[in-house]
């Protein structure tokens, strides 16, 4: 009967700390989520770091090679799409917290600190030249999301700057204006072309 009585007693206790665990868990979880909980494994404190710093560290020649355009380059096209990258940003986390369209949003407490949009961008740029989202994420202090997550608002910024909007004229005089640019520039003026798209062509024997 005692032998009993220590093996509910025993199972009372195991019970009990396994439903605090779980408690604790979701605690930890739930304060996770809003960014304030120090040490869960939701929640990690990051440095940011700017783009100024990064070009301080690479120099002019290798960030240009490393983002295929010089800093000043660069500082012309954030100029350019800041505002559209801050619009495209803040419509993606709209879009995730209402779970789609409609409803309302409030932007969710940041625990790092804001990315800034020039952080988008270097972020997008240096992943369309081969930067891996592991390194980018560990040099700019941002989470691996975040660098996702930039390269599709840099992709919307740029579709929705009229600027950049690229179209082929259907008018025959705007086609012969671009033929005769091309002829400017070439050594062996050729004047039938409007238009090129870059490659390469190796000359091999047929198989």
């Amino acid at each position: 009967m005692k032998q009993k009585k220590r093996r509910d007693t025993s199972s009372a206790i195991v019970r009990a700390v396994c439903a605090h665990v779980c408690n604790r868990r979701r605690f930890d979880i739930l304060l996770s989520k809003k960014g304030n909980l120090v040490g869960s494994p939701y929640s990690r404190k990051r440095c940011r770091r700017t783009v100024e710093e990064i070009y301080g560290c690479l120099g002019a020649r290798y960030f240009r090679q490393a983002y295929r355009m010089t800093y000043d380059s660069f500082l012309f096209l954030h100029e350019k799409l800041s505002s559209n990258i801050a619009k495209a940003v803040d419509d993606s986390r709209r879009y995730k917290k209402r779970g789609g369209r409609g409803g309302n949003y409030k932007p969710p407490p940041v625990r790092n600190g804001p990315v800034s949009t020039c952080v988008w961008l270097a972020c997008a740029l240096r992943y369309f030249a081969g930067g891996s989202p592991y390194d980018i994420m560990a040099k700019y202090g941002i989470s691996y999301a975040s660098v996702l997550e930039s390269i599709w608002s840099v992709v919307e910024a740029v579709n929705s700057y009229d600027e950049f909007i690229i179209e082929y004229p259907a008018s025959e005089t705007a086609q012969l204006k671009i033929a005769r640019e091309f002829q400017n520039v070439s050594e062996v003026q050729f004047s039938n072309c409007a238009g090129a798209i870059d490659g390469i062509l190796i000359w091999i024997l047929k198989p």
